[in-house]
């Protein structure tokens, strides 16, 4: 079975449907996983209305920040590449193995099948696709742009927009956690468990190496060769947009 095989397909009902959209599917299909052992993985597949361009509809593959799929105000900006022409696929953000957070890798993989699996599904789905993610999906679009090239040569990969990826995270722990008198922060969990996660063979954070304490100032910092160093080292050069890095060293 190859990356990207649809296993299932079912119809989306009409009420959830985006206005511009001309079909809506939820499917299942065939992905590595993290471990590369391969597994069934699912998302949705969303298609404009009207006459395909040459080469058929560009795809964009969309990844949630918030949840395994969009919320209110992400789902707008799905009918609004539906109506601009585009295909849109989001894949569910599976939560067994490594952490999405600091683990790019564990989701980067779902984002490049999905859209294989689109194509197969329907012979109007074109080549060409970008990748957009907001949040936590902003780091797995991230990590996708670093493999989507290699992993699917047979598609024609156009880039990546990542709306506010979590790419510096001494940073942020050292800024969530810097005034004992604020109540804890919902992302520090999160961050604290990803980083875990990202250098641990095991799923499921060890606890006890990380300040329980809102006030704590000991803030864990990854080793340069974590996930979120090499997803955001090619973006702390001199790329506009990026202006703060952990090091020189971390961004060569």
């Amino acid at each position: 079975m190859r990356t990207g095989d649809v296993l299932e397909r079912h119809p989306v009902p009409d009420w959830q449907w985006p206005v511009h959209a001309a079909d809506a599917a939820r499917i299942v299909f065939h992905s590595p996983g993290y471990d590369g052992s391969g597994r069934a993985a699912g998302g949705s597949v969303f298609l404009p209305v009207g006459t395909p361009p040459p080469g058929g509809w560009p795809v964009v593959s969309y990844v949630p920040g918030l949840g395994p799929g969009p919320t209110g105000p992400e789902r707008v900006h799905v009918d609004r590449w539906l109506g601009a022409g585009y295909a849109v696929t989001v894949a569910d953000q599976h939560s067994l193995g490594p952490h999405p957070y600091l683990n790019g890798e564990a989701v980067a993989d779902d984002v490049v099948d999905i859209v294989r699996a689109a194509r197969t599904t329907d012979p109007h789905v074109g080549k060409a696709w970008l990748v957009v993610g907001f949040s936590r999906g902003a780091h797995a679009a991230l990590f996708t742009g670093l493999v989507a090239s290699r992993y699917a040569p047979e598609l024609h990969f156009r880039g990546t927009v990542a709306i506010a990826p979590p790419v510096h995270a001494p940073l942020l722990v050292a800024e969530l956690t810097a005034d004992g008198d604020r109540p804890l922060s919902p992302l520090l969990p999160y961050l604290l468990t990803g980083r875990e996660s990202a250098s641990s063979p095991r799923p499921a954070a060890r606890w006890s190496r990380w300040p329980r304490s809102a006030g704590s100032t000991r803030s864990p910092t990854p080793p340069g060769t974590s996930p979120t160093t090499r997803a955001g080292s090619p973006l702390c050069t001199h790329d506009p947009g990026s202006r703060r890095c952990w090091t020189r060293a971390a961004c060569r």
